[in-house]
């Protein structure tokens, strides 16, 4: 037994009938492939302690898109909180901004510098506990850009097994200048040096 059957009267009384269906579109063209994967433009771990390490000149190639950079560091020097100077395309001129809040041990804080001849960072020193690293984690995207000044987002962790010398840190960073990034360098204060086992590794993504 069959169901019921409908038709369809339009506005004018006339019934409506469906035409023949028409040919098939013709199928799009396919997009660009997007580029794609991660690419270790430097990577170095230190065999002896040294004081600084550097990619060199052009030793960050053109291609990806955006700069991760991660650092494993522990300095000689004989405090709990060593500095650690990180510089672009080894300009020491007062180039360099940052925006910071941090936390350490239970103590909040936020500060900034300004026109600084460096990103500064205060990594695990000589007088932490033994073994612990600074773990750093720089975040530069459009690093080929030549329109804008370059910026960058960095974060830090020093975890201690003295809960007081433990801090942790988020900032904000900005070098005054509109060329593409080709060198990266981390420095030790001074005299002083890098424990062997720290790391710089660099990716493009």
């Amino acid at each position: 037994m069959h169901g019921p059957h409908f038709a369809v009267i339009d506005a004018n009384g006339y019934l409506k009938t469906r035409g023949a269906t028409g040919a098939t579109g013709l199928t799009g063209a396919t997009g660009a492939t997007g580029a794609s994967g991660r690419v270790t433009l430097f990577d170095a771990t230190l065999a002896v302690d040294t004081a600084v390490i550097d990619t060199g000149a052009a030793g960050i190639a053109a291609g990806s898109n955006n700069l991760e950079i991660t650092i494993l560091a522990r300095s000689d020097e004989a405090v709990v909180g060593a500095t650690c100077l990180l510089r672009v395309n080894a300009d020491a001129g007062n180039n360099y901004d940052r925006q910071f809040v941090r936390g350490d041990n239970v103590t909040a804080s936020a500060s900034n510098g300004n026109a600084e001849t460096q990103w500064g960072m205060v990594i695990a020193g000589a007088s932490c506990a033994a073994n612990v690293f600074s773990v750093l984690h720089l975040w530069i995207p459009c690093y080929t850009n030549t329109v804008a000044y370059k910026s960058g987002i960095i974060t830090h962790a020093r975890v201690d097994t003295t809960v007081a010398n433990s801090r942790a840190e988020l900032q904000g960073c900005l070098w005054r200048n509109t060329a593409a990034i080709t060198r990266f360098s981390m420095t030790a204060l001074a005299t002083k040096k890098f424990l062997a086992g720290s790391r710089l590794l660099i990716v493009g993504v």
